[in-house]
């Protein structure tokens, strides 16, 4: 993350999101699936001079199959863009806590030709409800209709922890509205 750029929070507790694509949780990497929650989903800590990670969860960051074949929007589902942005609150997704965007626009690629791959796919900007959340304790290999777009935790007991532990972030803690920055990146990219 550094050596591109993104913006790590250093602070006393402070909590920085990341996804990595292609990863298991023990940090090897993975066949990266279509339809299949084959990402991690990390929080970092600066402690004592060193990177800590606080917590680590199974995820997603692909539209699953169900939204791919059959887009919500007319020019292709949603794929977020790899990179850090910095849009999501603390609010609701179906009812239930989850990190809303509702801070700022978002970049998504937009899978019109519906190969699961956001290479060469058209970019949008814009509000479109790419929130993280649960997928309902689904199974690893079937994301089903639990993100058409979105950033999801698999289970939802993991999905709680993370909202406790992203709660803690000081900048929360002074202002409740406070945006959350999140960085998405391949596997690839941790070699």
């Amino acid at each position: 993350m550094e050596q591109r750029g993104y913006i790590l929070d250093r602070g006393v507790g402070d909590i920085n999101i990341v996804y990595i694509e292609g990863c298991n949780r023990d940090g090897t990497p993975n066949l990266n699936r279509t339809n299949a929650f084959d990402d991690v989903r990390l929080l970092l800590t600066y402690k004592d001079r060193k990177w800590e990670i606080v917590g680590d969860w199974e995820a997603t960051t692909q539209t699953g199959r169900r939204y791919t074949e059959t887009p919500i929007n007319a020019v292709g589902a949603a794929i977020i863009e790899l990179g850090q942005q910095q849009v999501w609150q603390v609010g609701l997704h179906r009812g239930y806590e989850a990190l809303a965007q509702t801070g700022a626009a978002v970049i998504v690629a937009r899978d019109a030709n519906k190969d699961f791959n956001r290479n060469t796919d058209a970019r949008t900007k814009g509000f479109y409800g790419i929130n993280q959340h649960h997928g309902w304790d689904a199974p690893r290999d079937n994301i089903g209709a639990h993100s058409a777009g979105c950033l999801v935790g698999r289970m939802v007991d993991g999905h709680r922890e993370f909202m406790r532990i992203v709660k803690t972030h000081p900048a929360y803690l002074k202002n409740k509205r406070h945006v959350f920055r999140t960085t998405v990146m391949p596997y690839e990219w941790i070699k």
